[in-house]
């Protein structure tokens, strides 16, 4: 901890040196946060900031029936996994996923990046977000992994014409350990 004197002299020492510094460096070492424009490179496209996808978007937490719709592909799809029945697991992936991504791929997919999703059943969910107007919502889940590591992701349901389906999911993590 400095005392008073100490700080004053580094204080005075600060300002001597700023003074001494060229104006670039003076300018740079000013208080002034007003943004400065950034240069025109010509022939550069203008370049507009993508829009936020969520704006708009009016989450809320899902009721007791809402959670179990929601659940229930998940669920589903998990089940399958661990019975290596992935049409019946690739079925329960939304339509604009499997138009998107051929159930080979998929398959793939699981095998590589998800992989303890195809020994456990143990899912327990937690928090469950809706976006009611837009039919959609998010699920998170954790299961354990031979009762040590504790693995979560958060998966994105949409309500289809064939019910709720899964999206997607995020990376599986290791978000803890324990029994």
């Amino acid at each position: 901890m400095l005392s008073t004197g100490h700080a004053v002299a580094a204080s005075l020492i600060v300002l001597g040196l700023s003074a001494c510094a060229s104006p670039g460096i003076a300018e740079d070492l000013s208080t002034d946060t007003t943004p400065q424009e950034e240069p025109q490179i010509e022939g550069a496209p203008d370049v507009q900031p993508e829009p936020d996808p969520l704006e708009g978007v009016s989450l809320v937490e899902c009721d007791d029936l809402e959670r179990q719709l929601v659940s229930l592909p998940i669920t589903q799809q998990t089940e399958a996994f661990v019975a290596g029945d992935f049409d019946t697991a690739y079925s329960m992936a939304s339509p604009s996923f499997r138009a998107a991504v051929p159930q080979e791929v998929f398959e793939q997919l699981i095998g590589n990046s998800y992989g303890p999703l195809l020994q456990t059943t143990d899912l327990r969910f937690d928090d469950c977000l809706i976006e009611r107007e837009q039919n959609f919502a998010t699920l998170d889940a954790r299961f354990t992994q031979g009762g040590l590591d504790v693995f979560g992701l958060r998966y994105v349901v949409s309500e289809t014409e064939e019910g709720w389906r899964v999206n997607g999911a995020s990376d599986l993590e290791v978000v803890g350990t324990g029994t």
